[in-house]
């Protein structure tokens, strides 16, 4: 049930950490422009994620009870954070390979993805560690966003494009 309520919280929070921006990935006409709008998602998901990190260091006993979760299970909220800043970051890298047209590079991150999430959720289980069924989600991100990044690479993304009168503008 906590897990289901991590879940939740991720998904509809996703929604709003980057202000959609990650949507934009794909409209600009030169890479150049189209990495920026990368980094101003990527920034404010960042920025939000941060936020809502320390508005449940703050508020943490009001949302146990609010969602109705018990004190056993609290450690749950701090994930959410990460959860959703590593949902999103992912989401800005499948929009710039779709923009590159990888298709194939964003099926085998998808691949690489669920493989971690679940080999890493087995192993937990069998180690005894109740918040294996977390950590293998957030693995399974991190493994997606180290794919991700390579394959991102490979297509001709640069962190040397990033500039910030570019975001700003």
């Amino acid at each position: 049930g906590a897990y289901s309520v991590y879940l939740s919280l991720v998904g509809i929070l996703a929604i709003i950490a980057s202000f959609k921006y990650e949507l934009a990935i794909i409209l600009p006409k030169s890479d150049k422009e189209s990495i920026n709008v990368f980094f101003l998602s990527s920034i404010i998901n960042f920025s939000f994620c941060a936020v809502l990190f320390l508005g449940i260091l703050i508020f943490k006993k009001h949302l146990l009870k609010f969602l109705n979760l018990s004190d056993e299970y609290s450690y749950y909220l701090y994930f959410v954070p990460l959860g959703i800043f590593f949902y999103n970051l992912y989401q800005c890298i499948n929009n710039w390979l779709t923009r590159q047209k990888k298709f194939f590079a964003l099926s085998v991150n998808k691949f690489v993805r669920r493989g971690g999430e679940g080999l890493f959720q087995v192993i937990f289980k069998y180690l005894k560690i109740p918040q294996g069924i977390i950590l293998g989600d957030i693995i399974g991100h991190i493994s997606n966003l180290i794919s991700g990044f390579y394959q991102a690479s490979k297509s001709g993304f640069s962190i040397s494009n990033f500039s910030i009168s570019k975001i700003k503008y």
